[in-house]
């Protein structure tokens, strides 16, 4: 599968794909963004199946880069990163049911782990 993580951290970033490549080996590609305008670019070279979406980054937020990715990849399954649990933006994005789930950082490994197998599952 190709795996978008958009997010201005790198080191989020990183740590986002350690996890995965720690918990499937080999089994993923992964592509990055930095911002909302990267991750367009990205989605729109990739079409990824499962991506990871910050809500505040620069140049354009996750909420409003989703909008522009949903029409270039409908089949993606979106999953909005916070660090902030801002109930604003968790209504605005399971609300519209264009995301698959909404995780606030930092996120746990086990529950990581499992939201990645309901959205690998949905990809299917």
């Amino acid at each position: 599968m190709f795996i978008l993580i958009a997010d201005d951290e790198k080191m989020i970033r990183l740590s986002l794909q350690s996890m995965l490549e720690e918990l499937y080996p080999h089994e993923h590609m992964y592509i990055h963004a930095s911002n909302g305008q990267a991750a367009i670019a990205q989605v729109e070279k990739f079409s990824p199946d499962i991506a990871f979406l910050d809500i505040r980054m620069p140049l354009m937020n996750g909420l409003e880069a989703l909008e522009a990715c949903r029409t270039l990849s409908p089949s993606t399954k979106w999953i909005i990163l916070s660090g902030y649990a801002d109930f604003e933006y968790a209504q605005k994005a399971i609300s519209s049911r264009k995301v698959f789930e909404y995780v606030l950082k930092p996120i746990r490994r086990g529950n990581f782990c499992t939201l990645l197998q309901k959205a690998a599952a949905a990809v299917r």
